[in-house]
């Protein structure tokens, strides 16, 4: 449900007993950069670049195997584009630490809730702002976002979700394959497909750069219970040293270069072909297989679309795809399926056939005989807005 405002939520009247932290996820290129160098530019929170601890699943797992292995690990990913987790150790330094330095620090720690609670107050520390809340954003943490809410109670999770169309669109400038970069949003999203949760809020890329200082207040309010003005966050935002400094603006295919600038990324002409290729993907599902493997619903495009707020496309009458959408991902995509998932059999010992790797399947709206009936939406429109 529309309302008025910049910031979505779910049902977050309750607030976390005390917040300590803020985790960030998202589908690639939804403006996470962006939302981080805005969030480290309030007196009250805090922002580093991605590092990906979050992407640790033995965090989220019973005590018996100690947790802080996982943080030298690969960890199979259900996302299209990259195919395994991992903590980013090249980044440490911007965290005033080096990986020797990371395990003597928090190596001996025996719980896993206490680790958030040491690593963010030593860089709140070091940023000079002792008590500020640590927000850590890693686009993969939206795979973890149901573990972390159930895990953790002192934090809250801010999924940033994008028009799929402009995801597709700067994905596949970035040289991403047709299919990667076309359906690589809806593999992200599913994973908070029908998750209500008091501490989930959902945050729109398009009323973030179109407020991007006012959404910022009502976010870090909503979460400290403590009011940041607008003009606090834009002269912070204009002035912070660190963040130009960590998140420089250079993968390729981003049209925003430099810090200091909050442009709207959706205001420009999507490619012809990118176009028609999101319009014949709207008729496509999550498969069975990478449903099974990953435990995401085998949601549709469509639904998702419908889910999130954002427009069906239109038909059109396109070969992008055609009966074979596989030729959409390149040679290297369908050799990266094949290694991950060979992993994750070995690994989990699932028993799922190498040649059943394929993570689309026509919808069961599009082909009335083909595979089994996509799931509906439940209450479709049940958000709420601040």
């Amino acid at each position: 449900m529309k309302e008025s405002g910049s910031l979505n939520s779910r049902n977050i009247d309750k607030k976390a007993a005390t917040p300590r932290y803020v985790v960030v996820g998202n589908a690639p290129s939804s403006g996470s950069t962006l939302l981080g160098d805005l969030l480290d530019s309030t007196p009250l929170t805090v922002c580093g670049p991605e590092l990906g601890v979050w992407c640790n699943p033995y965090l989220y797992q019973s005590p018996g195997r100690h947790f802080f292995d996982g943080f030298f690990r690969r960890h199979p990913s259900s996302s299209l584009y990259q195919p395994f987790n991992s903590m980013n150790r090249s980044r440490l330094h911007h965290y005033a630490l080096d990986s020797g330095e990371f395990r003597a620090a928090f190596g001996a720690i025996n719980d896993s809730k206490a680790f958030p609670l040491e690593f963010g107050g030593r860089f709140a520390a070091f940023r000079g702002r002792a008590s500020a809340i640590w927000c850590e954003k890693t686009p993969e943490n939206i795979q973890y976002a149901r573990r972390f809410l159930d895990s953790f109670s002192d934090g809250y999770f801010v999924h940033l979700v994008r028009n799929p169309l402009y995801v597709a669109d700067s994905l596949f400038r970035r040289g991403y394959s047709m299919g990667v970069s076309v359906f690589s949003w809806l593999f992200e999203v599913s994973n908070l497909h029908d998750l209500t949760h008091d501490r989930l809020i959902t945050l729109r890329y398009e009323d973030l750069v179109d407020q991007p200082f006012e959404t910022i207040g009502q976010l870090v309010g909503k979460v400290t219970g403590r009011r940041v003005t607008p003009d606090e966050v834009e002269r912070a935002y204009e002035a912070n040293e660190y963040r130009q400094a960590v998140s420089k603006k250079q993968v390729k295919g981003w049209r925003i270069r430099r810090h200091g600038m909050v442009i709207d990324g959706n205001r420009h002409q999507v490619n012809d072909v990118v176009r028609a290729a999101f319009s014949a993907a709207a008729d496509y599902r999550i498969s069975d297989y990478w449903s099974k493997a990953y435990g995401l619903p085998a949601l549709s495009f469509r639904e998702a679309l419908r889910y999130f707020g954002y427009e069906i496309p239109a038909r059109q009458r396109s070969d992008i795809f055609g009966h074979s959408v596989h030729k959409a991902f390149t040679l290297s995509d369908r050799m990266r399926f094949l290694k991950k998932h060979w992993f994750f059999s070995q690994a989990r010992k699932s028993g799922f056939s190498k040649s059943m790797t394929w993570p689309v399947a026509l919808s069961d709206s599009s082909v009335r005989d083909h595979g089994s009936q996509a799931r509906s939406i439940r209450n479709p429109d049940k958000r709420l807005k601040l």
